[in-house]
């Protein structure tokens, strides 16, 4: 287990923690990408939520949770809150790897084991 954690997580009521792992399981992109740099090669994680609601009432509530950002598509009427901050991510992928599905856990694991120093 990575030993960085900050995001919050632990800090949410059962209640909230089952709704933001209920939702990141069926709505949630989880995404490592590496692009090889200089010197070293170079990591982004990311998990994001896209949802297509008037008012942004899901992408708000995820954001007072656990932050991250929103933006807004207004063509489309979508919302997308992502978490993009490493120490956050590996946070919240450690609290919520043993309560997502198989698929999820080794996408969940990939991302750990690619941003492992």
């Amino acid at each position: 287990m990575i030993n960085i954690c900050d995001c919050g997580f632990e800090n949410l009521t059962p209640f909230e923690q089952g709704w933001i792992v209920g939702l990141l399981e069926g709505e949630g992109t989880f995404i490592l990408r590496v692009k090889p740099g200089v010197n070293k090669p170079w990591l982004n994680a990311l998990i994001e939520v896209v949802n297509t609601e008037p008012n942004g009432e899901i992408t708000k509530r995820l954001q007072s949770l656990l932050g991250g950002k929103i933006y807004r598509a207004y063509r489309k009427n979508e919302c997308k809150w992502t978490l993009n901050t490493k120490k956050e991510i590996l946070c919240l992928l450690e609290h919520i790897k043993p309560f997502m599905s198989k698929l999820r856990q080794t996408k969940i694991n990939e991302i750990l084991t690619g941003a492992s120093p």
